[in-house]
């Protein structure tokens, strides 16, 4: 991927047009959708931030295999709202597992994406994160890891790249970046 062939803008669709999530993520694939038909278009996709963005937000995350010592605090993690497409629009390639399904979203299906420093940190193999489990906390459901990404350099080029955290696209109460990116 090329950075200068891709355009990021922000989407907000008021709620009177879509009263609930299940509806304003049906417009916004239908957005993505349309968007993929404008020449020279060859991958859409939302986000809440995209690499290298200062929008990333952090996350704990509880590995069902790995119990956290008593008292000890659970680590944060940069996560991002992804939809189908985001990795192959990002120029970002899924190295264990797969990618999001709309199936998934609409379903609120309790999967998640990790990247190879996650995975690293507890299997080794990214392969081996295929089928695990994390969760936010103990009360929040557990989620499903199915894919392993390649890792992002998302604290700079100069900085290791930190595990990142990749939840399926829920509409919440912030704005969703819609990322296009265009071939040459």
């Amino acid at each position: 991927m090329n950075p200068g062939e891709v355009l990021v803008t922000d989407v907000s669709i008021p709620r009177s047009l879509a009263p609930n999530p299940v509806d304003t993520a049906r417009m916004h694939e239908q957005i993505l959708h349309r968007i993929e038909q404008v020449p020279g278009v060859t991958a859409v996709t939302l986000a809440s931030s995209v690499c290298l963005e200062d929008h990333s937000m952090k996350n704990p995350a509880l590995v069902e295999d790995f119990p956290r010592p008593a008292g000890q605090a659970v680590p944060l993690r940069r996560m991002r709202w992804i939809s189908p497409g985001y990795f192959r629009t990002m120029g970002n390639r899924i190295v264990a597992g797969r990618d999001l399904t709309w199936t998934e979203i609409y379903n609120y299906a309790p999967v998640v994406l990790v990247n190879e420093v996650f995975a690293g940190e507890y299997w080794k193999e990214p392969s081996a994160a295929i089928g695990r489990r994390i969760r936010a906390s103990a009360g929040s459901p557990w989620r499903e890891i199915v894919g392993v990404a390649a890792n992002e350099l998302d604290q700079g080029l100069a900085s290791d790249p930190p595990a990142i955290l990749y939840y399926p696209f829920l509409v919440k109460d912030f704005l969703i970046r819609e990322i296009t990116a265009s071939g040459s």
